[in-house]
């Protein structure tokens, strides 16, 4: 086992799966859009491919809604509650970027980029 693949490893072990959007890279997404996606309908799209990509259940908050244009961005949260027998204190985030990278025919496809660190609370 490379130190690459040991240290991927146990970043998968201590974080019960959390790294594995961060490791696999931006995941692509897409949506039903007018002029822009809501911010709660961003946060249950993201929200459930995190779900998908880890095989956890965490709540997303994103900061507002998501314009329908092609590098158009926002900056979501995975709230990393329940974990701090792995570790990881209450009220730790992950940071999501989400960028619009097509808009064709109302549907615009957008990726989601799981930050490499998780941040604390203050």
């Amino acid at each position: 086992m490379s130190a690459r693949t040991h240290r991927t490893h146990r970043a998968l072990t201590v974080l019960g799966g959390l790294a594995v959007a961060a490791a696999l890279g931006a995941c692509s997404v897409s949506a039903s859009v007018s002029g822009s996606i809501d911010q709660s309908d961003l946060e249950t799209q993201v929200a459930s491919t995190m779900d998908d990509l880890t095989g956890n259940s965490f709540p997303v908050e994103c900061d507002g809604d998501l314009k329908a244009k092609v590098d158009g961005t926002q900056r979501c949260w995975r709230i990393l509650d329940g974990l701090a027998d792995q570790g990881v204190p209450e009220g730790s985030r992950l940071g999501i970027d989400v960028v619009v990278t097509s808009v064709e025919d109302g549907h615009a496809k957008f990726d989601i980029q799981a930050d490499d660190k998780i941040t604390a609370p203050n």
